[in-house]
């Protein structure tokens, strides 16, 4: 009898053994499904766009901007006129000019003047007066002088000039460019100077 009941309390002792593992087995297999199906149903993260990099306004501001109109250079206008043409002519005939027939009495013809001035002894001023015209004549240049027949005929055309047209830089062509000086504000000293040549340029083209 007692090894009946002994053989009964050990049945129930594994049976009781036996449930509590398989508790915990079936207990673990609904954590992990449990796991599994959170895992598998959570919404994925939005993925963050790379942020681009950017220049702020102020920096943009301060970037040099090449302009046009500083790669541009100044247009400057520059008086052309047949006295100095001629004078330019007359001059490289005579071996004191080597630029080129522009017709502008800029520094380059007032050099070659100059030269000539120096070579005849009259002062070098670069401006063709009187003296420098008796001065090459007595040597055989310039006279009659092509130069001296534009200013004549540049005078003439303005009324300031009565003479003939000879090539002879005489009283009467000094008066002529005096009276002009007078009548424009320059200087009264008879000589033609490019700012003599520029002022009846634009007196012959109606600017004056």
């Amino acid at each position: 009898m007692t090894d009946h009941n002994h053989h009964h309390a050990s049945s129930d002792e594994n049976g009781g053994y036996m449930w509590v593992v398989v508790s915990l087995v079936f207990g673990a297999v609904v954590i992990v499904g449990a796991l599994l199906w959170v895992r598998h149903n959570a919404p994925s993260p939005t993925p963050v766009p790379a942020q681009r990099a950017t220049v702020p306004p102020a920096a943009l501001s301060a970037t040099p901007v090449p302009s046009a109109a500083m790669a541009t250079p100044t247009a400057v206008m520059v008086e052309t006129s047949d006295r100095a043409e001629a004078l330019q002519r007359e001059l490289k005939a005579l071996g004191y000019y080597a630029g080129a027939l522009d017709a502008v009495f800029g520094p380059s013809t007032q050099d070659a003047l100059r030269r000539l001035q120096a070579h005849l002894g009259v002062p070098a001023t670069g401006d063709f007066d009187a003296k420098t015209w008796r001065a090459a004549a007595a040597k055989g240049d310039l006279s009659p002088s092509q130069t001296v027949m534009t200013i004549q005929l540049a005078l003439k055309n303005l009324s300031e000039y009565q003479g003939v047209i000879d090539g002879q830089f005489g009283s009467e062509t000094e008066a002529a460019i005096r009276r002009y000086e007078k009548a424009h504000g320059l200087p009264q000293d008879g000589a033609w100077s490019p700012t003599l040549d520029t002022a009846v340029e634009q007196s012959l083209d109606g600017n004056d």
